[in-house]
């Protein structure tokens, strides 16, 4: 019977470490088959290709071009695409309103190359840029992510601690040592990550027309609508930092 208990708190201290170590992606595998790591989810859905893989696919495809069209539909005709752009909007918010003013970012700028008013070169950085913004806003959600999990893996693990301390109270020294170099019995507040970056603020043309002998670019971030106001015959400028 003591045998059992011992290897009872064995796997409880175990999971513990485990629990507060492990990468999140990683832990989401491993903790369905353990038991008190995390609630049981699917499987994180993964596209074919990186991003990165794409657009390297589209520049060998249309050399000198603009690549916008090649990613979109390459990535549209990813067997996993709505999968992923689901358990993105679902988890992610801030990445997915990111990624939906991409898409509009694509529509626009190849509106401006069916009218000849922007290069394919010119295009091609525009977008890679609105890529980096996306990149950026999911780096920093993701890492905000990571930390609330840790916090509320921590937790369960200082729970079973003290659970398995309360059944035999002669592992509890021991526990309590665990459970102080881990933090348990303090309030265990969230590790916040970075600030936002500052690509959360980029704004994208939404729209734009002449008043007079001026031109008035509108922007959006997906949340709020900025304008602003440049000469009749000058482009709006994709996106801005404000």
């Amino acid at each position: 019977m003591r045998s059992q208990i011992t290897l009872n708190s064995f796997i409880w201290q175990y999971l513990l470490l485990l629990c507060v170590n492990m990468n999140r992606y990683f832990a989401l595998f491993l903790s369905i088959s353990l038991i008190g790591c995390a609630t049981q989810i699917a499987p994180v859905p993964q596209l074919s290709k990186t991003g990165e893989q794409r657009v390297r696919y589209c520049e060998l495809m249309n050399l000198d071009k603009y690549i916008g069209h090649c990613y979109f539909k390459d990535l549209r005709a990813d067997i996993n695409y709505s999968s992923v752009r689901s358990y993105v909007a679902n988890n992610y918010p801030e990445s997915m309103k990111t990624w939906e003013m991409i898409e509009f970012t694509h529509k626009q700028l190849s509106s401006y190359l069916e009218k000849n008013e922007i290069t394919d070169a010119k295009a091609n950085e525009l977008l890679k840029e609105s890529f980096a913004v996306y990149d950026r806003t999911f780096e920093w959600e993701n890492s905000k992510l990571v930390a609330e999990q840790n916090a509320a893996n921590l937790k369960k693990g200082c729970m079973s601690l003290a659970l398995s301390s309360a059944l035999n109270p002669a592992l509890a020294s021991q526990n309590n040592a665990i459970m102080a170099s881990r933090g348990c019995g303090t309030s265990m507040p969230v590790s916040e990550p970075t600030a936002a970056p500052t690509s959360r603020f980029t704004y994208y043309l939404k729209s734009d027309y002449v008043s007079g002998f001026n031109r008035v670019c509108v922007y959006s971030n997906g949340v709020s609508d900025y304008t602003e106001t440049i000469g009749s015959t000058d482009l709006c400028e994709i996106s801005i930092n404000r």
